[in-house]
């Protein structure tokens, strides 16, 4: 019985009025998926999100150069962390 009421309801009520909430939504949720893409785009430019490329680079290089016996002196420093952060 209730569900013959709903779908009376349902086929004669005006949606009309969700369009524009539901447009709203819809325009948001593809702006943020915008947003995102774009912060993503390049992650070898160094802001805090990124690939710590430098970071990387030095541990193989300090790896090889220990791997071949080279003198401990002309082995480089590894990246000092900035607040907290691989460089």
């Amino acid at each position: 019985m209730w569900i013959n009421q709903l779908t009376f309801y349902v086929k004669h009520l005006n949606f009309v009025w969700l369009n524009i909430p539901f447009t709203v939504i819809v325009i948001w949720v593809f702006n943020t998926m915008l947003r995102i893409g774009l912060a993503g785009e390049n992650p070898f430019e160094g802001s805090p999100n990124d690939v710590p490329i430098s970071n990387i680079s030095r541990g193989i290089t300090r790896d090889l150069l220990q791997l071949i016996d080279e003198a401990p002196e002309s082995i480089p420093a590894p990246f000092e962390n900035i607040n907290n952060i691989d460089m």
